[in-house]
């Protein structure tokens, strides 16, 4: 059972949802297809317990737009269109 709208009407053209959809898939493609994935989803996933202590805080952000495969990117990205004037 999957939503393909919600309730609420939009007014406005999502500029900012389109271009985080691109964003998010052209850095999946990039990283998926490179030859070190594994390497990257390394450096820039986040691990908690090294939040914890303080370290790599960056990948808070950076990890937002890494993906594992491609039906994690589709469903992400389905979810943040259906539901994106509600975030």
């Amino acid at each position: 059972m999957f939503p393909l709208k919600d309730e609420n009407p939009t007014r406005k053209k999502p500029i900012l949802t389109i271009s985080l959809i691109v964003l998010n898939t052209t850095i999946f493609i990039a990283s998926y297809f490179s030859k070190s994935f594994d390497g990257i989803v390394d450096s820039y996933g986040m691990k908690p317990a090294l939040l914890l202590k303080g370290k790599e805080l960056y990948t808070i952000f950076a990890s937002m737009f890494l993906h594992g495969d491609y039906l994690h990117i589709i469903f992400n990205m389905l979810y943040l269109w259906i539901f994106r004037d509600n975030i």
